[in-house]
């Protein structure tokens, strides 16, 4: 009885809410909510805003909804919180992460016997086998979504299992099969009153006679949508109908056309304060002029990029950023491309930490549900056998689950241990993925243009400059990497011998100086002279070496370094300490460093950092016998401190 109050309650407060689409009223109501229930719904609608604009935003909000149902015990709300979490993974790729939600989604709709819910989940999964290759299986799911709703006579589910369908069929190449069941679609959707027709019928069709080279059917079909859209409630549907417009007379080659509907789309955006909507539009403005006035296209972007920059929306940064890049390209304006790409490469970087870090965050959540809906059928079986059993078999069970919590306790400190092990994994496989791909790219499309462009001397010789940077960049992440790996395989194999620091830290100083003149910096060392230690000196070398690096990769114009060793604060140890007085480390980035993360990070100038250096410096200070930590204040500064043995 709970149960079914939870569902009639949570389908009542999300009915609602679906239709409104002002992020900031919705936010505002979040923030003041006291109602639990209240908060679900709204973390569903904001994550459903975001869906198809920014997939960090709508994952964040879906894990709030989700960890919130199931600390609530709220099976309907878990189930299209997981539903969601399912949407929002295959509309980015994440397949396998989609298929487990969908199911578990599935699961617990087939338990509340949710007939609506089922179709609609055996829908998305049809979808996600079909994008994963699994044609077979997508149509079975795809089938069984269509006969729950035909069982129901439930019209408006028929025409969502035809798009579906139809969508498949799409992806699969078979372009008459996806009209036929749209057209099914469209056949369905004339039947039903106004306030429930599917908007995006006409779209999925003429999609389909664009991608067939039918541009005149397509305009048509989009046209018709324009005029069915043009009510205020359906103005995101009309700046796609405009968009899809524009892009088939720019396809077609009318670019005048094109240009018009697209600033149709502009002006709709700014009108309703869509600001993704706008960056797109811009983009899509800019294409069409870069050949015949490219500053005037450069224009629209830069316009478009502090519009995402406000939003603080990196994907849209990272799309203007590479649209830049192409018309610096075509300029012949070579260093501002190379600086496009990396800023592009930049964001791009942040993105996949942001997207590890949610998907680290969403397998705690899924697990939270299933050992919470675990937990709750044991102690019903327990309840039942309470009343039922004598007191040997109750004490009996009490040691049972004993044993079931000891070993629960265990496996979630050990489940927690590979969490953190799998997000440094993942993060390596981002600076793999980027850091070293990135330089790599970059020098690609360098190589591209000495071959295909004509270059005078002076720009032969700066895009070979250009390239020697990215070579040095790669370089040092790649020995780096290899370092960790050897580590991590063998240990970190020490070779102890007496030595006097103070010539290795001089050293290292006069290696670096080039990167503090050009920031015009002071480095000093305060080691005194004729101090020994008994440490490997080589990993001492990589310590110094690194520390002074990245002191000077952090630091403002201007600023100072110092190298300071301690002998008389300890009988066996010498303490060693590298400051600056540059932007400081966060207190987050200081947890990140104590649980021995990787986190990207970009110096004062620009400078990449992976992050991977420092992992190796906690890695040889440990080996070594010593301690390490830090203290830090964001804007004034940081001083790392480490020990080792003195001779």
């Amino acid at each position: 009885m709970l149960r079914f109050f939870y569902f009639i309650l949570f389908f009542l407060v999300t009915t609602v809410v679906i239709g409104q689409n002002d992020l900031s009223s919705l936010q505002s109501q979040l923030k003041n909510s006291s109602s639990d229930t209240g908060r679900i719904r709204l973390y569903l609608s904001i994550s459903r805003y975001f869906e198809n604009k920014r997939s960090d935003s709508a994952m964040h909000y879906a894990i709030k909804g989700l960890k919130l149902a199931t600390h609530l015990h709220n099976k309907p709300a878990q189930g299209m919180f997981l539903y969601q979490l399912g949407v929002i993974n295959i509309l980015y790729s994440k397949l396998s992460t989609a298929h487990q939600d969908l199911v578990l989604a599935l699961d617990i709709f087939t338990k509340l016997k949710d007939r609506k819910n089922m179709t609609l989940t055996y829908a998305e999964l049809g979808i996600a086998e079909s994008r994963g290759g699994n044609v077979a299986k997508a149509a079975a799911y795809l089938r069984k979504a269509l006969d729950l709703s035909i069982s129901a006579k439930d019209t408006v589910d028929m025409i969502h299992s035809y798009l579906k369908l139809g969508s498949v069929e799409e992806m699969n190449n078979n372009p008459a099969k996806a009209l036929g069941y749209y057209k099914q679609a469209e056949a369905l959707n004339k039947e039903l009153p106004v306030g429930k027709v599917n908007p995006a019928i006409l779209e999925h069709i003429g999609r389909v006679h664009l991608n067939e080279g039918d541009h005149a059917n397509a305009i048509e079909h989009f046209k018709k949508g324009i005029e069915q859209s043009s009510h205020p409630e359906g103005v995101s549907n009309h700046i796609t109908y405009l968009t899809r417009t524009g892009d088939a007379f720019s396809q077609q080659g009318n670019d005048d056309s094109a240009l018009a509907y697209h600033k149709t789309a502009l002006d709709k955006a700014e009108e309703f304060s869509m600001p993704e909507e706008q960056v797109m539009a811009l983009l899509k403005i800019a294409d069409i002029v870069k050949k015949s006035d490219a500053d005037k296209s450069l224009g629209h972007l830069s316009y478009a990029l502090g519009i995402a920059r406000t939003m603080s929306h990196q994907r849209l940064q990272a799309e203007v950023y590479k649209a830049m890049a192409a018309i610096y390209r075509q300029e012949k304006r070579y260093n501002e491309a190379l600086h496009a790409l990396e800023q592009q490469h930049a964001l791009l970087d942040s993105l996949f930490i942001i997207n590890k870090e949610q998907e680290l965050s969403g397998m705690h959540a899924r697990n939270l549900l299933i050992t919470s809906t675990a937990r709750l059928e044991r102690e019903e079986h327990e309840l039942m056998l309470w009343f039922g059993a004598s007191g040997l078999i109750l004490l009996a069970l009490l040691g049972v689950t004993f044993m079931v919590w000891r070993n629960a306790r265990a496996t979630k400190a050990m489940n927690a241990r590979l969490a953190e092990s799998n997000l440094v994994k993942d993060r390596l496989f981002s600076i793999i993925g980027h850091d070293l791909r990135g330089p790599i790219g970059n020098m690609t499309q360098l190589l591209t243009i000495m071959e295909l462009d004509e270059l005078d001397p002076a720009e032969r010789k700066e895009i070979v400059g250009i390239m020697k940077q990215q070579c040095d960049a790669s370089y040092e992440v790649l020995t780096s990497l290899l370092n960790w790996g050897k580590i991590q395989l063998q240990g970190a194999a020490v070779s102890m011998i007496k030595f006097e620091p103070e010539a290795i830290v001089s050293k290292n100083i006069n290696v670096l100086m080039n990167q503090a003149r050009a920031k015009a910096l002071n480095l000093s060392n305060h080691v005194p002279a004729g101090l020994q230690v008994y440490a490997d000196a080589s990993q001492f070398d990589f310590i110094i070496r690194n520390l002074l690096s990245n002191a000077i990769k952090f630091s403002h114009k201007e600023g100072s370094i110092e190298v300071n060793a301690a002998s008389d604060v300890d009988e066996d140890f010498v303490v060693f300490s590298v400051n600056d007085n540059g932007v400081g480390i966060s207190a987050e980035q200081q947890q990140q460093f104590l649980r021995s993360n990787i986190n990207v990070a970009y110096g004062t100038d620009g400078e990449k950092g992976t992050g991977l250096g420092l992992l190796l410096i906690k890695e040889f200070v440990q080996a070594n016998g010593g301690k390490i930590w830090l203290e830090s204040e964001e804007g004034k500064g940081s001083t790392f401190y480490f020990t080792l043995k003195k001779a």
